[in-house]
């Protein structure tokens, strides 16, 4: 998704957890023309969230579109089902997402209008179906409705 955001234009912040996979996004995307800013963070933790939105106004001025696409399976079975791991799937899954959403939203009713008005997308990668004796995963892009403000956000 940043590689694609880069390629028609976008400065990219990338974050993640892991740095040297955000460091090859921001090299690949560097090498290739683009801006782009590595920012290592975990989504459910809400101090990051603001740490991320901090680095992003700090180094481009502002936000004009925000993606959410992390994802935290956690668990394949009930059985394995525990209430960290379901706080845990909670907060990168949806608590995460929607305060790095409301964190952004003042720099993105400053930014250039958007065709369609869309700015910030929630978006999970992998769902995961818990079942009793087996787990599904259905590979999907299935995109939520951030609707904090018709104007900036669905």
């Amino acid at each position: 998704m940043s590689l694609g955001l880069a390629s028609v234009g976008a400065k990219v912040v990338a974050t993640g957890r892991t740095e040297s996979d955000l460091r090859s996004v921001v090299d690949e995307i560097e090498a290739a023309g683009g801006e782009a800013l590595a920012v290592v963070a975990d989504v459910g933790d809400l101090d990051d969230g603001a740490r991320i939105i901090a680095a992003t106004v700090e180094r481009f001025a502002g936000i004009d579109i925000l993606v959410n696409n992390a994802v935290e399976a956690g668990f394949s079975m009930v059985a394995q089902l525990t209430p960290e791991l379901w706080d845990r799937a909670y907060n990168v899954n949806v608590k995460g997402p929607v305060f790095l959403c409301n964190a952004a939203l003042p720099y993105l009713e400053r930014s250039a209008p958007v065709p369609g008005g869309t700015r910030c997308s929630l978006a999970d990668g992998v769902r995961t179906a818990a079942r009793p004796n087996r787990s599904e995963r259905v590979d999907a892009q299935k995109w939520h409705a951030c609707r904090l403000r018709p104007s900036t956000c669905r």
